[in-house]
This record gives structure tokens, sequence and C-alpha cells, in this order.
């Protein structure tokens, strides 16, 4: 069943176990969390006034996967919650932040008051969204790094799901 939904939620720790060297697996973590995920997948939906939906969708998933994973291994479980809760943190700031970005382009007055024009407020939060987002990225390459470390704890247990 893990493998039927890793295409639509991954869980990126369970696919760097075995890809080589610590530098392969950063890369390839970074890549995961920090692109696919948290830009693709978060911020430019949230743009969009999406985010929340895609958020939803991603935890909702995340539901699914984790009890297989504890299921399977109670120390791998274990293992993985601090990467998950930083994870979760990293996605809901950079929600938070693009959502900014949407509201500002749907709903102006709400984010800034009345008075300021459309084009205005889209501009402003848009200027906004490095600083905010900055955050959030910090976050996720914290978990990236913690992901790497615990994929090598990870080989040493019995095959798992992948």
């Amino acid at each position: 069943m893990y493998s039927g939904l890793s295409g639509y939620n991954s869980v990126p720790l369970l696919h760097a176990v075995g890809r080589g060297v610590f530098a392969d697996r950063l890369v390839y973590l970074l890549a995961t969390n920090l692109v696919y995920e948290c830009l693709l997948g978060v911020t430019l939906p949230g743009m969009l006034n999406l985010a929340f939906l895609a958020l939803l969708i991603k935890y909702m998933l995340l539901g699914v996967i984790l009890p297989l994973v504890a299921f399977s291994s109670a120390s791998l479980a274990a293992a993985i919650m601090p990467v998950v809760l930083l994870e979760a943190l990293g996605f809901s700031m950079a929600a938070a932040a693009s959502g900014r970005v949407g509201v500002a382009w749907l709903r102006p007055a709400r984010l800034y008051g009345q008075g300021i024009r459309r084009r205005d407020a889209l501009r402003r939060a848009l200027r906004e969204l490095p600083c905010l987002l900055l955050s959030a990225l910090a976050v996720l390459v914290f978990s990236s790094l913690l992901e790497t470390v615990l994929s090598y704890a990870a080989e040493s247990l019995p095959r798992l799901l992948i």
C-alpha cells in the first residue's frame, strides 16, 4: 500500500535509504523538501489561495502513511517523528506566507485595510513573501539535515516498506 501512496505523498526518508554518500542524500532531500514539496506543492498553490487545500491533502495522506510505517517498525516511526513535525511546521509556515499573496490578490482590503488598490496590495505582499518564506525554508533545511542523518540510522533496521 505504501508504494501506491508514495507517488502522491512520499516519506523522503524512506526513499533516501541506500542512496549513496551523505551529499547525494542531502541533495535529494533538499530538492524534495524545498523545491518539490514546499515551493511547488505549497507556495505556488498558496499564491492562488489554495495553500490550505494543498496542506489538507498532504497531511491527510501523511496520516495514512505514518501508521503503515509505525506498524512496520516502531523504532523508525519514533525516529521520523521529529522530522515530520519540523516538516509540518515548515510547510505550514510556507502556506501562511504564500497565503498572504493569495489574500492580497483576491481581497486586499482584508489584509491591508480599506483604500488600498489590488495591484498595490499584491506588490506589497510579494515584497513581504521572501522574508516570511526564508524562515520556512530554514526550518526545512534543518529538517533535511536531520532526515539525512536519520537515513543512515534507518539502514541498520531491517528492510521495511521501501
